[in-house]
């Protein structure tokens, strides 16, 4: 289990009735809250009538000055509990390419603790696009995360580790004392800060103005992540509607967190997002489900704070690596560990804001319309990104290494770069051309493709064992690259890898 209640009522929560008139008066000689007319009937979650078993008692003053209860208190919320409502409704908030979203409607009136929310999946969306199973699961785990409390209006409502409120309260509700002018509550700056970033385009170079967490246990795990000591802030959103900005982690940084706005292939359950559970003072947290999670992994500060154009120039500047971002339309490289990704371009009608243009040779393109161009994701900023594949040599093959279906799927055609997939496959790069050689021709497959996915055993004298379609290549630790000649069957693979770092696969060789 990832999460359970951390500061659990000694009573079942009431979820309280509200009187038509939408005020309570409270009787000086019972000490009890009353309606001058009437109490309500129903109280609703979104679209949804709470059952009455979890709402309070209602008292009503009689023309006499008496009261008399209509309602009695129902059986309750257990303590420990979440009661989740699910609608299957297409309404206005289902706009755009909107798969559910979702909130919270009642907290527990001691904790702040979301106790009961709402999650409405629209039709429309789904019946546009075909959704298969992981996707489904991605999109519910992600609305879950809202109503459990990922969104702007929770940020007001989180405690420390104490139980203490994080953000100052009025005295007299209780509730966060200031709120912004969409009537929003403010959250604290121990909770939520406004910082200034450096942002680098193409053709610009201007400060942005972000809002990021800074909750010590966000931090840290941020931290450690991108191996950046000195990181501020971990930014959230800033694109979409209100729905999206401030309510997720900025998808250009996170990538395939759970809790970005843009969902990927495989989003994960990820150390940031238990580290926000542990800062919100609701939740233990068990962090030790937290799934691997590479993108962005010890890529620095740079990558974590500034843009996508300046962490590519550092890094070419560098002759180093510029992975998760890319430059080559639709080439085909390494995006993790254990993925490839194709590098996703587009041209748009007209030119891209200037903060957001990234290109400036017409030869990249062949096109002089060169602001035009950027990745196909504006929650990505339009950064050029490595995007996840589902499709290789014209198969139905997800460029997932750790996938063992692709394995059986790859054999139902060529395979020309005798890959296999599996729990023990990482994506090996290639460094030149690869050439592809049968009977009757040989195939340059040019430098479209730079990366297939490989099955590896360490070997246990500083070296390790690269499967090529049964045959194997042997990387001793210090080798850079490594030239191949695979000979399977009727056909023949030639070319160059480059050899990982035996000491990061194999650390006890």
């Amino acid at each position: 289990m990832a999460l359970s209640v951390k500061h659990i009522s000694s009573t079942t929560l009431l979820v309280p009735r509200h009187c038509e008139e939408a005020v309570y008066y409270t009787h000086p000689t019972y000490n009890v809250k009353y309606c001058l007319h009437n109490c309500k009937r129903a109280l609703m979650c979104h679209y949804m009538e709470i059952p009455s078993e979890y709402l309070s008692e209602c008292y009503q003053a009689s023309p006499y000055g008496t009261l008399s209860q209509i309602y009695q208190n129902g059986t309750g919320v257990p303590p420990n509990s979440y009661v989740l409502f699910v609608t299957y409704i297409q309404d206005n908030l289902c706009a755009g390419n909107l798969f559910a979203y979702a909130t919270s409607c009642q907290n527990d009136p001691l904790t702040d603790r979301p106790v009961m929310g709402y999650l409405n999946m629209c039709p429309d969306m789904f019946s546009k696009r075909v959704v298969n199973p992981s996707e489904w699961i991605n999109i519910i785990k992600h609305e879950v995360g809202h109503a459990l409390g990922v969104s702007s209006y929770h940020y007001a409502l989180m405690r420390d580790e104490r139980g203490y409120p994080r953000t100052e309260r009025d005295p007299q509700t209780n509730l966060p004392r200031h709120r912004d002018t969409n009537n929003n509550y403010l959250a604290s700056t121990n909770t939520i800060q406004k910082i200034q970033r450096n942002w680098m385009s193409a053709v610009t170079n201007v400060p942005r103005m972000v809002n990021s967490l800074v909750t010590p246990s966000v931090l840290s795990a941020a931290r450690k992540h991108f191996n950046c000591k000195t990181l501020d802030g971990v930014d959230l959103e800033n694109e979409g509607s209100s729905a999206s900005a401030g309510s997720h982690f900025e998808a250009r940084i996170y990538g395939d967190e759970l809790m970005v706005a843009e969902l990927q292939k495989k989003s994960l359950i990820t150390p940031i997002l238990l580290a926000y559970m542990n800062d919100t003072g609701w939740y233990n947290v068990n962090f030790r489900v937290a799934e691997k999670w590479e993108y962005g992994k010890n890529l620095g500060c740079t990558f974590a704070t500034r843009s996508c154009y300046e962490y590519m120039l550092t890094q070419k500047s560098r002759g180093q690596s510029y992975y998760p971002y890319c430059d080559r339309p639709s080439s085909v490289s390494c995006r993790s560990e254990t993925s490839y990704g194709m590098c996703s371009i587009q041209k748009y009608a007209q030119a891209l804001p200037i903060e957001n243009q990234y290109f400036t040779n017409p030869r990249t393109f062949n096109d002089p319309q060169v602001g035009n161009y950027g990745g196909g994701a504006n929650f990505m900023d339009y950064c050029p990104m490595l995007t996840i594949m589902d499709s290789f040599e014209n198969l139905p093959v997800i460029s997932d290494c750790r996938n063992g279906q692709n394995t059986v799927t790859m054999g139902k055609g060529m395979n020309v770069y005798m890959q296999s997939y599996g729990a023990q496959s990482i994506c090996i790069e290639h460094s030149g051309h690869m050439t592809y050689h049968t009977y009757f021709m040989s195939h340059n497959l040019g430098e479209s493709v730079s990366g297939s996915c490989h099955s590896y055993h360490c070997l246990g004298n500083n070296s390790i064992s690269i499967d090529f379609a049964g045959q194997t290549v042997v990387c001793s630790n210090g080798e850079v690259v490594k030239q191949i000649d695979i000979t399977r069957q009727s056909s023949r693979l030639t070319g160059t890898i480059k050899c990982p770092l035996v000491q990061l696969l194999c650390p006890t060789n």
